[in-house]
């Protein structure tokens, strides 16, 4: 994998999982305004995001077990990571506290 590609995808993890994070701050203030279904709307688009993060990573992840004797693991990769952990654990949130405050959740 070139190193552009590599920090294309890295640069796609960022942003995929930075707009799921926004989305899932604006589901939580919608719980806030007790306004359920705009909640679930930008669920659903925070899950949206996450999905497409996910894609890049795991073409980062199967490069690597296709090339194991390539390391490519790199600050900015390690950075990409961290924001798809926060991404999936913010839209967690969101969807548990939304369920806690009264509003369904589609599961």
């Amino acid at each position: 994998m070139e190193n552009t590609d590599l920090n294309r995808l890295i640069m796609q993890i960022i942003a995929y999982s930075g707009e799921s994070i926004g989305y899932s701050m604006e589901a939580l203030n919608e719980v806030g305004n007790k306004d359920f279904s705009k909640a679930e709307e930008n669920i659903v688009l925070a899950e949206q995001s996450l999905r497409k993060a996910h894609i890049a990573h795991t073409e980062i992840l199967t490069y690597e077990a296709n090339n194991l004797d390539k390391n490519i693991v790199n600050c900015l990769l390690v950075h990409a990571s961290t924001h798809l952990a926060n991404a999936e654990l913010s839209k967690e949130m969101a969807k548990k506290i939304k369920k806690i405050m009264g509003g369904e959740q589609n599961d």
